[in-house]
């Protein structure tokens, strides 16, 4: 189980609660960490506001694969993930990352902060807005 409150991101087993790794703060607030992380194969993706940013982390020791910082200021949204494709809300845009690189793919801009994490359906990714837009993109996997 991984869990991150304010600046700590620790990995918990899910069985007895105890800690099975904990990084060093990846942020400096109480509200550095708002959103959920998401888990796919030996990764786990999670954000972090302000300068931090959009890490993946190796699920099992918590090591850095990758920290994407560049407009990523503010992040309250869980990422998901399909295929080799992270798909990640932040700074008033939707962003397609790559899953092993971080490399970002696409981005679209989208009204204000969005606190609606992005999902899938099919060959279509969607993602509320502060407006109440619901907006709809292709689903590019690799």
């Amino acid at each position: 189980m991984y869990v991150g409150v304010a600046p700590v991101f620790v990995a918990l087993d899910a069985l007895t609660g105890k800690e099975v790794w904990k990084l060093p703060p990846l942020a400096y607030d109480w509200i550095s960490c708002l959103s959920s992380p998401a888990v796919s194969g030996d990764a786990v993706y999670v954000s972090f506001n302000w300068s931090s940013g959009f890490f993946a982390l190796n699920s099992g020791d918590g090591s850095k694969i990758w920290n994407g910082r560049e407009g990523f200021s503010v992040c309250h949204a869980t990422p998901c993930v399909s295929g080799s494709v992270v798909y990640h809300s932040a700074d008033s845009k939707l962003r397609a990352l790559d899953s092993a690189t971080g490399n970002e793919i696409w981005n679209f801009p989208i009204t204000g902060w969005s606190m609606s994490s992005p999902a899938f359906s099919g060959s279509t990714v969607y993602i509320g807005t502060y407006d109440g837009t619901i907006c709809a993109f292709t689903r590019m996997d690799r």
